[in-house]
């Protein structure tokens, strides 16, 4: 990646002459010796600008191997990017017990007494009741020889060794030799229930959240824990969803951490859901709920009990039980490492097991709610269509309930977190105090939701000058720090860093106005200009740059999203549910096609251009040709090619 030898000593010789110009100047005071001075410094100058743009551009073009592939982002010129970035990185100064911490040792146990400070102490002397029939058990499990090959030979060599110090590029290039080994390790702890101290043992990263950063609160422990221990939990994770998936116990409305859903998912959901109430005209009445310290407080007896009831049991549970409650954490601030702390609660945030334990944990707070709930993990939204004051009243006892179960599972809602947004087009909408632990709960104009921003009226203009804002931030960074270099890798920065700020979750939000669409399009044109230097005002040069450049509008771009998510759901590629109210065509002629749908009546555009209506009304004007493909990826191709010739 870097500079041949020759370069690097060219430009060695050309910095020592710089340098003994600079010094006869400096004596003779020469206008002559002055001026071949500055001369050579420019040239010096142009060189080094010439060599680091090269460097810039191998990052892109050449992998760590040396092979030549197509520019692409990546591990290096991310690295690059954060290193001309001016966001502080690592711990600041934190203040304990009413001093102020500046060495490394002293932040590390700082944290690491915050983090320790809100583990749960649990109530084993009253375990509350399950509620349902007990799941069936789940199968025996089989560890194999190849099957432990496949999982050593996916570990990726880039990613940091665990606290066992056994490095991963060793695990996966002598994956075939060390497999047997590994398989004979696996079944003895899986058939004794014991883990090793070195898979027990992780070591903690502390990411700052928001806030003061001195305040050791705000932020939050990622584990670094054993790569090997990781793979046996890949093989346990496995085997117990298939179990999951086999009895349908995870509930549908739980979108995080598992197959076929996504954020994305859950937005289109819940806006199409919301929107449909809204073209009714009705409210609706939406609870933001906040968890506290969710993944940490989980307490382990009792969710070893909910693991037990969903048929998780025999060698398994007494494998997760060694694995969970056995753990110690140290925490790790700039080379320096706290004193090991044992770890009383939670689920581990970094390991494999952690999130499927935590959807287990709550699988069962929507039990006998009658009001919508939405889960993303334990990002909550609780909901419902508002008629009159026992809509009202009903929505507050669903929340009592969500307090109630919190409350008997040793979890705890943060009140001062938790928001009301009433979304409504009424002119008089009905107003009602919802209170958590005797407090009413504060009611907002709009609130972020899994990165996208909701408001009261369901519109998009906050949303959209959010993600402009940062867009255009995310370019003039690149204009700063990249400018002068090739077309190509301006380009192929655009597409990285600024791009996706306006496309996350655009199926949920996708604009119909044109002053949004030619907000979000500015975009693009902006950078068009960039990745070109062409900042001609000429009318039309900027849609012959994006031509050159081959880059469609950001507005065919999230149609072929919808479209393609659309497909998705038809083929059941992803958890979007299809309405039963979305009746498909019962003939097929030159006009109709089975997989075509009928259009949806709408009676505000809310609704009309919400995901289904919008999505359906493009989607039929599909030539069959298209609509008969089920491949997802050569869908997608064939509906570009389509879209943008």
């Amino acid at each position: 990646m870097e500079c041949t030898l020759d370069q690097s000593r060219d430009q060695n010789n050309d910095q020592k002459k710089k340098q003994r110009v600079y010094n006869k100047a400096k004596r003779t005071n020469n206008e002559k010796h002055w001026e071949e001075f500055k001369l050579l410094r420019k040239t010096v100058k142009t060189k080094l600008e010439e060599a680091h743009q090269n460097y810039i551009s191998k990052l892109l073009e050449v992998d760590e191997e040396g092979e030549r592939k197509t520019p692409v982002v990546g591990k290096k010129f991310w690295q690059y990017v954060k290193s001309k970035k001016r966001d502080s990185c690592g711990v600041a100064p934190l203040i304990s017990n009413g001093k102020l911490m500046e060495d490394s040792k002293g932040k590390a146990e700082a944290l690491n007494h915050q983090f320790v400070s809100v583990f749960t102490d649990e109530n084993t002397s009253s375990q509350p009741k399950l509620n349902g029939s007990p799941s069936p058990d789940i199968d025996h499990l089989e560890i194999t020889v190849e099957g432990v090959r496949k999982l050593l030979s996916n570990v990726n060599p880039k990613k940091a060794n665990g606290p066992d110090n056994i490095p991963n590029r060793v695990l996966k290039e002598c994956a075939t030799s060390i497999s047997p080994y590994i398989t004979t390790l696996f079944k003895k702890t899986y058939d004794e229930g014991a883990v090793p101290n070195d898979w027990i043992t992780a070591i903690i990263t502390a990411l700052f959240k928001k806030g003061d950063k001195s305040l050791p609160v705000n932020y939050r422990p990622v584990s670094l824990t054993s790569v090997t221990c990781k793979l046996m939990e890949h093989i346990i994770f496995k085997h117990i969803m298939q179990h999951l998936e086999k009895y349908d116990i995870l509930v549908d409305y739980q979108h995080g951490f598992r197959q076929k859903r996504s954020c994305e998912s859950q937005l289109v959901t819940t806006i199409e859901d919301i929107a449909k109430h809204l073209d009714k005209k009705e409210q609706v009445d939406m609870l933001i709920l906040d968890f506290s310290k969710a993944f940490d407080v989980v307490p382990h007896i009792r969710l070893l009990r909910k693991l037990e009831h969903y048929g998780i049991n025999g060698k398994i549970i007494e494998w997760v039980k060694a694995w969970l409650t056995q753990r110690q954490q140290c925490v790790a601030v700039e080379g320096e490492t706290s004193t090991n702390a044992f770890v009383k609660s939670g689920v581990p945030q970094g390991t494999v097991l952690g999130p499927l334990m935590f959807l287990l944990y709550i699988n069962d707070i929507g039990d006998d709610i009658k009001s919508k709930l939405r889960l993303f993990a334990d990002d909550s939204l609780l909901y419902l269509a508002i008629d009159c004051k026992d809509d009202c009243n009903q929505l507050q006892k669903d929340l009592d309930k969500l307090i109630d179960w919190a409350s008997k599972w040793q979890m705890k809602f943060n009140a001062s977190k938790c928001y009301v947004l009433r979304i409504t087009n009424k002119k008089k909408p009905i107003l009602h105090n919802y209170h958590m632990h005797g407090q009413v709960l504060e009611n907002v104009s709009q609130n972020p939701y899994l990165g996208v921003q909701f408001t009261n009226n369901l519109k998009w203009d906050i949303h959209i000058n959010n993600i402009t804002a940062k867009a255009n931030k995310s370019l003039g960074f690149l204009r700063r720090n990249i400018g002068k270099f090739p077309e190509e890798i301006k380009k192929r920065a655009y597409q990285a860093i600024v791009r996706p700020n306006v496309e996350y979750a655009s199926s949920a939000w996708d604009p119909y106005q044109e002053n949004h669409i030619k907000q979000i399009e500015m975009v693009q044109r902006r950078s068009a200009r960039f990745i070109k230097h062409q900042y001609s005002r000429e009318p039309g040069s900027v849609t012959s740059l994006l031509k050159e450049l081959k880059l469609p509008s950001l507005e065919i771009r999230r149609k072929i999203k919808r479209l393609c998510l659309f497909h998705k759901a038809l083929h059941k590629k992803i958890a979007i549910n299809i309405p039963d109210y979305v009746e498909q065509q019962g003939r097929t002629t030159r006009q109709y096609h089975r997989s075509k749908f009928r259009n949806l009546q709408t009676s505000t555009n809310t609704y009309k251009y919400s995901f289904f209506p919008r999505t359906i009304k493009d989607w039929n004007t599909l030539p069959i040709r298209l609509l008969n493909i089920e491949d997802a990826e050569a869908f997608k191709n064939s509906l570009t090619s389509y879209l943008t010739e």
